[in-house]
């Protein structure tokens, strides 16, 4: 019967096996993984939200008003998730344009009635029929557009990341 010969790897102190070392840098590749692919994920994810903006701005009407220089991306820090918007309501320095959604859906005509006189000098008055306004497509067009090309290179930046973290 052949005799099997043991090698003891480890606190003993002897030899780390090349199994050992194989595992060693196996483990520290699954460690570096979820950091690359992060990076990865923001940095594609903030280039496919420049495109989508640049695109909805493009297709947005500049008649007058904030609405082009609303149209933002911001990333969440901290997180993996960036997101595309039209800037309504914050007030830091950054343009506003609260009537985004009547531009992009069209609004119906209606009554606007207002304790205070509107317009300038209050020349409309309390009470003004709006006549509506069509819709002006912009900011769901801008998305669909870049959609399919915004999820091909973020597919491809964490395809490359794993495979940076793989190869050494």
């Amino acid at each position: 019967m052949p005799s099997i010969h043991r090698h003891e790897v480890g606190a003993g102190g002897g030899d780390m096996s090349s199994l050992d070392r194989a595992l060693r840098r196996l483990g520290t590749k699954f460690e570096r993984l979820p950091r690359e692919m992060t990076a990865a994920a923001v940095k594609a994810q903030e280039a496919a939200a420049e495109r989508i903006v640049r695109r909805q701005k493009s297709l947005a009407p500049k008649d007058r008003g904030n609405l082009v220089d609303a149209i933002m991306w911001e990333t969440e820090p901290g997180t993996v998730s960036t997101r595309v918007f039209v800037n309504y309501s914050k007030t830091n320095g950054k343009p506003r344009a609260p009537h985004g959604h009547l531009v992009e859906f069209g609004a119906a005509p209606h009554v606007i009635e207002s304790e205070k006189p509107m317009g300038v000098q209050g020349k409309f008055g309390h009470r003004v029929e709006h006549p509506g306004a069509p819709a002006q497509p912009f900011f769901y067009p801008g998305y669909r557009a870049e959609r399919s090309e915004s999820k091909r290179e973020i597919r491809k930046a964490l395809q490359e990341a794993a495979q940076k973290v793989a190869r050494g």
